[in-house]
């Protein structure tokens, strides 16, 4: 068995994986992963935009990303603090995004 790791540029653990050998096709050996994906969190934008990470962020009335309040691998984990935002204040603008794409806000878009 063998065990390979990924390392983000600060030293952190991204992902690992464990090989183990099925055997060889036509002279070339076959690897079959088990790969463990951590749940990670920043708190740097554009390392979250690099990553593909979930945002959840706070916008102001023009437009604006006020500030970010978690970003993380983890879309369920996404979901807490924007719930937790939404009921701590009612009237707050936010939205849950990667990258571009925009997967919940808050309030909701009138058709």
């Amino acid at each position: 068995m063998y065990e390979l790791a990924r390392w983000c540029g600060c030293g952190r653990l991204i992902s690992t994986w464990r090989c183990h050998r099925q055997g060889t096709r036509a002279g070339a050996t076959v690897f079959v992963a088990d790969i463990e994906w951590s749940d990670e969190e920043t708190n740097e934008p554009l390392i979250a935009d690099h990553r593909n990470f979930f945002k959840v962020e706070k916008w102001t009335k023009d437009g604006k990303v006020e500030r970010m309040l978690h970003a993380g691998s983890s879309l369920d984990k996404a979901r807490e603090p924007f719930a937790a935002a939404i009921k701590h204040r009612p009237r707050i603008r936010l939205t849950i995004r990667q990258r571009t794409r925009v997967l919940d806000e808050w309030p909701k878009a009138t058709p």
